[in-house]
Parts: structure tokens; sequence; C-alpha cells
């Protein structure tokens, strides 16, 4: 079996670290007064609280990217695992203009 290429291990890594950031920007803007705005994760915390939701998130997750990581040589897997760390850095920069948007108030 063929190992996995230093672009495949960064892929992995880059979207388990955007999507940790992301939990702790999560839970720090629901603290402030937000909300989740994806509805199934807002249920997850309107149930389990916050170690429900990073419980959660963190297994949703790890499972998928090691999902994408061992079916890595599909080009629909490849292109996911691409797409994911590029929605997720969107989705930081939306976590940036809230939070600017906060402090301009």
């Amino acid at each position: 079996m063929d190992g996995y290429t230093p672009i495949e291990w960064g892929l992995v890594f880059s979207l388990l670290l955007l999507s940790g950031i992301d939990l702790v920007l999560t839970l720090a803007h629901v603290e402030a007064g937000g909300g989740e705005a994806n509805p199934l994760m807002a249920w997850v915390f309107a149930t389990g609280g916050e170690s429900g939701f990073a419980a959660a998130k963190i297994l949703l997750t790890g499972s998928a990217t090691v999902f994408l990581l061992l079916h890595v040589r599909f080009r629909l897997a490849r292109h996911a695992l691409k797409a994911l760390v590029s929605v997720y850095f969107v989705l930081l920069g939306w976590h940036a203009f809230v939070a600017l948007d906060c402090l301009t108030l």
C-alpha cells in the first residue's frame, strides 16, 4: 500500500486545525450572545450544551476527515478534502467579520 503524500497529510492537518479554531470561535460567539448558524449543530448545542456540541463537532469532523483520507486516491474524496479546507477558510473569514462587526458596535 502506498503511503500518503505530504500534501494529503497537510490537507488533513489543516482541516482538523481549522475545525478546532472554528469550534473555539463558535463557542466564544455563542457565549457573547450569538447563535450557531448550522441548524443541526444548533440543535446539538441546545440539547447537549457546550460539551455535547464540542464532542459532536470533534467526532463528526474527525470521522469525516479519516474517511476522506482513507479514500483520498479517489478523485471525489481528494476534491472534497480540498473543498472542505477552502470552506473552513471562508468560515473563519466570516468569524473575523462578525468579531470585527461586534467591536464596532
